[in-house]
């Protein structure tokens, strides 16, 4: 009884992490009357008061998991077309890699219900439960990293040039750059040596070539000029 109500309760809780996380307002219903209704009570129905009253165990999953795979799969459906519309308008390379993680991680969710179904084991069910909160905790950290960013960008009001902060700020985080390079870059603007750079921030030369090297993969450009004009003008 309760190895099965921490499937069903780790069930209910990814369409919550997705509605809340990722700001999917298609799964609102879902999360307040469709997962308590079709995933919730049957748990309760089946699990806990048939399975007191009857023990038959078997029975149970062969009857109780009918209603929550049928409802998974529908909402399995709802999830991912929310998620499509969500990355649709920013497929670039950074964006489309979050999105392959977020289908990844619902993957995982919605054959809990299947292996279920087929009374697979718990076993089973318990590693695909663990490998969707292991990538949906890849997301939050991933997430997380570029909120702090972001925070950093605003709360130093870091531009180059008579650039907008939001653009320059915005066109950092498109293409991923990391602090040291950003701080970099702005000494790039004002015309710095790479020796220069490497003696005002306290680092070796090398290092400083290694991070402008980054930065210039990143953005693909292949000089100075071009990496300071697409971080001013890029518009994603």
């Amino acid at each position: 009884m309760i190895a099965y109500g921490m499937s069903f309760l780790m069930g209910s809780y990814f369409p919550f992490y997705f509605y809340k996380e990722f700001d999917l307002k298609a799964l609102r219903k879902h999360v307040i009357y469709g997962v308590p209704s079709f995933l919730i009570m049957p748990y309760l129905l089946f699990f806990v008061i048939l399975y007191m009253l009857n023990g038959d165990l078997r029975k149970d999953i062969r009857y109780g998991v009918i209603v929550p795979f049928a409802y998974s799969l529908v909402l399995l459906w709802v999830i991912l077309s929310a998620i499509r519309k969500r990355y649709q308008c920013n497929r670039d390379d950074h964006f489309y890699t979050e999105e392959i993680m977020v289908y990844c991680a619902v993957l995982p969710w919605v054959m809990i219900t299947v292996l279920a179904r087929f009374e697979v084991g718990q076993l089973a069910q318990t590693l695909c439960a663990n490998v969707g909160f292991l990538i949906i905790t890849t997301i939050f950290f991933f997430k997380s990293a570029r909120r702090a960013m972001l925070e950093y960008l605003q709360e130093n009001a870091i531009t180059i040039g008579g650039t907008t902060p939001y653009l320059f700020q915005a066109n950092c985080l498109h293409f991923d750059l990391t602090r040291t390079e950003i701080l970099i870059i702005q000494y790039i603007y004002k015309g710095l040596s790479n020796k220069e750079i490497a003696d005002v921030m306290a680092i070796s030369e090398n290092t400083v070539k290694k991070h402008i090297q980054n930065a210039y993969r990143k953005t693909n450009v292949k000089s100075r000029s071009a990496l300071i004009y697409k971080l001013q003008n890029h518009r994603n």
